[in-house]
Order: C-alpha cells, then structure tokens, then sequence
C-alpha cells in the first residue's frame, strides 16, 4: 500500500486504489516496475527501504527482479537484496533469501478476457469435443479471473479449461483448474498447472507437458 505518505507497507486489510500496482517492463534492462495509483514508481533507498514517489523510469533503484513462485511471488531489488515485510508493515529490501515475510499474494483486476497465440497460431475450442489446440488461424476469446495468485480460464457459458488424464485440455470442467502465472515480457506468459507448462505443438496439440521456458510453453496474450 501507497497510503502512508512516502513510505510502501503491507499493511491494509482492503484493496482501493493505493493498493493497486501497475506492473511495466522495462525493455533495456528487461527488470520490472510498479506503477503506484498517482503515476509515481516504487523504488528502493539507499537503505533498503521501499518509497512509493519515484519519477525515473530508467533509474535502477525503480527496478526489480521478480521471481514467480506459484501463486506468490518475490521481488528482488537492485542491491541485490529480496523485500520482506517488518514488523511495522514496512516494506525493505535486506533479505538474502526468500522466506516467508518475502513472499506476496498477487491478483491482477484487469484482464476479464484471455487471447493466447503461440509459435503455430492462436489457442481454439472444437466446437464438437470442446478440445483446445493452439494452431488455430483466428483468435478465441476466454473469461479469466485471477484471485490470490491462481488463475482460473472458461468460456462464456461457465465451462471452464479442465486437464484431462492424457494431459491435454478442453473447455468441459464444472469448477475451474488452478493455473499459476509467470511472466516473460509485457505481454507474453508461461501457464503452468501443477508441476509442468502448458504447451503446443505444430500438429495442435495443446497439453500440459512442458517441463521449461522455451518457445513451445511461452504464450503472447
């Protein structure tokens, strides 16, 4: 949270507009930023303490390195350090590893709608089995929501993606799988469930197989 002055602490019970980070890439350092509600930039003191008033897009004190951990994650400032949460509600940047006052619960409010497109093409249903493949030559759009680091993807008759015993998927569950989220880029992202990625193929196959990064498990969206 923004909300006391200057400072970034953990500390509110409710999400309002101080609570809401706008997550950017910047593309020279390939590190992230967070955009605060008053358009200023969280950034780390000299030292380790998180103030919310940054202007420089470009200044290595506002950007971070962030580790996607399931549904929580971890973010490193530039000195190298993970930030924790002290007792008070501060955020600081002093931690050599991740424990757990490092580790945070993310939501993101603002992408009700999925399009997923990889190497062969865009991710569709099969009208008859409700099957997905990804070589698809014109875009499918599915409803998304992501509560507490876990995203859950349907369409717009309350079906939503299921993994079938043979690892593929289709568009056939009453309740929703659990996938975690790990961004690459501004606008491309793995999806994992469980231990593994999902991932396509040339032929369409789209399956939860992948073991790593790589262009079959990376999707743009």
């Amino acid at each position: 949270s923004c909300k006391s002055g200057t400072d970034v602490s953990a500390n509110q019970d409710t999400t309002e507009d101080t609570e809401i980070f706008q997550l950017e890439l910047n593309e020279k350092s390939g590190k992230w930023t967070l955009r605060t509600c008053h358009n200023k930039l969280l950034f780390s003191q000299s030292n380790g303490q998180i103030a919310n008033n940054g202007e420089n897009f470009d200044d290595a004190s506002a950007q971070f390195d962030i580790d996607f951990l399931g549904p929580k994650i971890a973010i490193k400032a530039n000195n190298g350090k993970y930030i924790g949460i002290k007792k008070n509600g501060a955020l600081v940047a002093n931690a050599d590893s991740v424990d757990d006052v490092c580790e945070f619960v993310w939501e993101m409010i603002n992408r009700p709608r999925l399009v997923l497109r990889g190497d062969h093409g865009f991710v569709g249903m099969l009208k008859q089995t409700k099957g997905l493949e990804c070589n698809k030559s014109v875009p499918q759009t599915f409803t998304m929501h992501v509560s507490k680091g876990f995203c859950k993807i349907g369409d717009e008759e309350g079906n939503y993606w299921k993994l079938n015993p043979d690892r593929s998927l289709s568009v056939t569950g009453s309740e929703p799988e659990l996938f975690t989220m790990e961004f690459t880029d501004s606008s491309k992202f793995l999806l994992r469930c469980g231990e593994n990625y999902l991932q396509g193929f040339q032929n369409g196959a789209f399956t939860c197989t992948g073991t790593k990064a790589d262009r079959s498990t990376v999707w743009e969206f």
